[in-house]
């Protein structure tokens, strides 16, 4: 099944770090992407790499100049060093 986002609609992923192999991971369930990187600014740039390309593999017909990535951290506060 082909389908689009729309102009306004972004794509969701959830960012969160694993502290047990110290990577940071995106997972956006929408597009069926899956990433890590050591780094968080690594992390977002690899999904900006790889998100428009997965899209359009899984049948999310998405545009390069107009995709939006909403990047959401979740973190458990416990785990927090401050």
């Amino acid at each position: 099944m082909n389908t689009s986002l729309k102009t306004d609609q972004c794509i969701v992923v959830n960012v969160s770090h694993d502290s047990e192999c110290g990577m940071w991971v995106a997972v956006c369930d929408e597009i069926g992407l899956v990433t890590e990187s050591e780094t968080y600014e690594g992390l977002t740039e690899r999904v900006w790499e790889i998100a428009p390309e997965i899209a359009v593999e899984n049948g999310i017909n998405v545009s390069t100049e107009t995709i939006r990535i909403n990047a959401i951290l979740k973190q458990a506060g416990i785990k927090r060093n401050v």
